[in-house]
């Protein structure tokens, strides 16, 4: 059984927020790490081409092990629209005329949608 984890997060006492597909809390150690990258930026003199490299080389290892696969199939991306839209591009064209997506769809993940349908001549629903 997994015990209390409350004290990870910067969460008010006494609150519980429990709305995580909308948007989920930053553990406090993401948001450190968020923190050190921004004073990182703050001189990008200081910040060297290898240093892009191996820190996702690092990050992929570590998740990768995580859900116990490969590295090597592990991506990095900007945002999860730009994951959406390449997955979306990668659809097969010869599987029907429509494409079905749940409703209150989060909208950049409706618009990579819509577009690809227009430029497939599918419809969406």
């Amino acid at each position: 059984m997994l015990s209390c984890q409350k004290h990870l997060f910067q969460l008010p006492a006494g609150g519980h927020y429990l709305n995580c597909a909308y948007m989920s809390p930053l553990l406090r150690a993401v948001e450190e790490a968020g923190i050190k990258a921004m004073q990182q930026k703050r001189n990008p003199a200081n910040i060297k081409p290898q240093d892009f490299f191996t820190d996702a080389a690092k990050t992929r290892a570590l998740f990768a092990a995580l859900i116990k696969g490969s590295a090597l199939q592990t991506v990095i991306i900007p945002s999860a629209s730009y994951g959406l839209q390449t997955a979306v591009n990668n659809l097969p064209l010869n599987k029907g005329d429509h494409v079905l997506m749940v409703g209150d769809e989060f909208p950049s993940g409706y618009y990579s949608v819509q577009h690809w349908c227009r430029q497939h001549s599918k419809s969406l629903k």
